[in-house]
């Protein structure tokens, strides 16, 4: 066998804990990014569907949202219980739960996907289904998704 120079162990041993500095670099900025994202979603944001229809949402730092879009109203007291909002940003595109929580202890969530596009502008897309998430942002599909712009 052959015997491994020092140097080439300590070359090894610096490249090592130069990497794992990096790793936790990238962890701590993940953690800033999230913050600012969550603060980002935070307001009132008014768009219009392709037939013209407004939608607003509102996203609360207590993590309670609301949502309506052609007449009809999501919130806690059209529920029956409560809706929060809930963001993982780590997704590409960023996964956006509205979560339904009844009374009766049942739990529904409205899958989809969100990105910004500048600090007061946003796309988001709805599945097909309250049980689907896009993959990602359709051209072609503009049935189910918006661009909204901040209002407050």
């Amino acid at each position: 066998m052959k015997k491994i120079n020092n140097k080439v162990i300590y070359i090894f041993l610096v490249l090592t804990l130069f990497f794992s500095s990096c790793s936790l670099s990238s962890q701590k900025e993940l953690v800033e990014n999230t913050s600012l994202y969550q603060k980002m979603l935070v307001g009132k944001w008014y768009g219009k569907d392709k037939s013209g229809q407004i939608g607003l949402l509102i996203f609360n730092d207590d993590y309670s949202t609301k949502m309506v879009q052609k007449g009809m109203v999501l919130d806690g007291s059209s529920i029956g219980g409560k809706v929060t909002w809930e963001l993982d940003e780590y997704k590409k595109p960023m996964h956006l739960n509205l979560v339904m929580n009844l009374n009766s202890g049942k739990t529904e969530k409205l899958l989809m996907i969100i990105k910004f596009i500048g600090k007061n502008k946003l796309q988001l897309q709805i599945g097909e289904s309250s049980l689907d998430r896009p993959i990602s942002f359709s051209k072609n599909n503009n049935e189910n998704q918006m661009i909204f712009i901040r209002q407050n």
